[in-house]
């Protein structure tokens, strides 16, 4: 593929038109859970890791949350859009190469990331004020540069794996001259 990385995002299609409802729907002071269970529901995929998400060890509910309406007032508005623009992103990047990883691998350890640095806000929030939605949101898209990379450019991703376990060191540093 002769299309540069940054070509090659600029390239993606906009963020999906569920996005762009559940948008509305919280910009509506009058809207409710329902309304965005309502919105939720004409993507199935994001509705089963909202679900996913709400029934995880990490929420830590004695029983499990069945219906999309619990899990949009349990997780939060904010937290669900989040994983709405990462489900939207990651639609975004289609390829006809096989990735060097596991897309289901890369999803749950961007969840991990994202349930993880909201969690270190909870202790840093004594000291500064710190949003941990938007930690949640970071954490969600902190490797979304290597999904590109590898849909893109899977051999350069490759490359660097190949290099890192020879010698380890962050994988952004390899090809660098010190």
């Amino acid at each position: 593929m002769d299309t540069s990385l940054p070509e090659a995002i600029e390239e993606l299609p906009s963020l999906t038109p569920v996005l762009a409802k559940l948008d509305a729907v919280i910009a509506d002071p009058t809207s409710s859970a329902d309304d965005m269970a309502k919105v939720l529901k004409l993507d199935p995929a994001l509705a089963g890791r909202v679900l996913r998400l709400a029934n995880s060890a990490y929420v830590g509910l004695p029983q499990s949350v069945g219906s999309i309406t619990s899990a949009v007032v349990l997780l939060g508005q904010k937290r669900i859009r989040s994983l709405a623009i990462t489900s939207g992103i990651l639609s975004g990047f289609k390829t006809t190469n096989e990735l060097p990883f596991a897309l289901a691998h890369f999803w749950r350890h961007s969840i991990g990331a994202a349930l993880v640095a909201e969690s270190i806000t909870k202790y840093l929030k004594r000291y500064a004020a710190i949003d941990g939605d938007e930690a949640f949101a970071a954490g969600l898209l902190h490797d979304v540069g290597k999904l590109a990379m590898a849909c893109f450019h899977p051999h350069l991703l490759t490359s660097a794996k190949k290099a890192v376990s020879k010698r380890p060191r962050p994988v952004l540093h390899v090809g660098r001259r010190r």
